[in-house]
This record gives structure tokens, C-alpha cells and sequence, in this order.
């Protein structure tokens, strides 16, 4: 109990990897009422990118769930939700998911990766849905956001993607 590498929810962890169908409580997550560190709340989301990656998808969904209950401004929960949704057919799910990633996102430095991500996922929604305006609108947005200034590399990718844009429309 004193390791200080020890995650409040190993228990937790290693109950689901061994019986998978028990899922996870929140009780589990964040045991005596304290809440889970930022760097837990990473590892439980990475344990369910690996059940949708294994198609175990009402887990992922319900893992991210509880990740958002106990802490709703964690945007990429809500990204990572929507893509689970998207695979699951959801499509308004996803949409709303994504859109709250972006608002919870946009303007935060550390989250800009999330918010590019959210973009760039919800320009394909978008596109899947006839949206060409918003296929557009979040796609530019998406390009935007990566890392141009600083890679010329990833800013001749930004032009690439402009001049793209400009021959879809034409």
C-alpha cells in the first residue's frame, strides 16, 4: 500500500482483465472517495482503447463512461467515447461526444491534440453525413491545430490539405 507506483485501481484493473464481464465501478476507480489522478484516469482510458481495439465495445463505452463521471472535463474520454460510438454505428452519440471534446478542449494547450483529434473525427462524421460545409469547416480547423508552425514538414502537409480542400470544392 505505501509503493508510491501503485494505482488506487490495480484491484479494479486486474479483476476486469481476469473477468471482463464484471466491468468496472466507479467505488473501484476512486476507492475512499478520493478522486483518481489524472495519470489513472490515462491508464483506465487506455484500458478501454484495448477492449474496443479487441472489440469488447459496450466495455470501452462503459469504462469511458465512468472516466467521465468522475471526471467530466477529461476531453479525450469524450473523444475516445465518440469513436467507440462511431464504430457501434451511433452516430449522434458520437457527434455529441465530439463536440463536447471540442468545447472542453479548445483553447488549452495540453489538449489541443485532443481537440485536433475531435476534428478531425468529426469532420468524417460529418462528411459520412452529407455535411460538406462541416466537413470542410472541421477539417480546416483540424489542420490548423497540428503542429504546422513548428514542422515545415507537417506545413507542407497543411498546404497539401488546403489545395485539396480548394480542388474538392471545385
Amino acid at each position: 500500500k505505501n509503493d508510491p507506483m501503485e494505482f488506487a485501481g490495480d484491484e479494479a484493473i486486474l479483476n476486469y482483465i481476469f473477468n471482463p464481464r464484471s466491468g468496472v465501478s466507479t467505488q473501484q476507480l476512486a476507492p475512499n472517495g478520493n478522486p483518481p489522478s489524472h495519470n489513472e484516469l490515462k491508464i483506465k482510458e487506455q484500458e478501454a482503447v484495448f477492449c474496443a481495439e479487441n472489440d469488447n465495445l459496450d466495455n470501452a463505452v462503459q469504462i469511458l463512461t465512468q472516466i467521465i463521471t468522475l471526471n467530466p472535463n477529461y476531453a479525450s474520454a469524450y473523444n475516445n467515447r465518440a469513436q467507440v460510438y462511431r464504430i457501434k454505428g451511433n452516430t449522434e452519440a458520437a457527434l455529441r461526444d465530439l463536440n463536447q471534446a471540442i468545447e472542453l478542449s479548445e483553447g488549452s494547450q495540453e489538449s489541443g491534440k485532443v481537440a485536433q483529434k475531435a476534428h478531425f473525427q468529426r469532420a468524417a462524421v460529418k462528411k459520412e453525413l452529407g455535411d460538406v460545409d462541416g466537413f470542410n469547416a472541421d477539417l480546416k480547423k483540424a489542420t490548423e491545430l497540428s503542429s504546422c508552425q513548428s514542422n515545415p514538414y507537417a506545413k507542407l502537409c497543411h498546404e497539401a490539405v488546403h489545395e485539396m480542400l480548394k480542388l474538392d470544392r471545385s
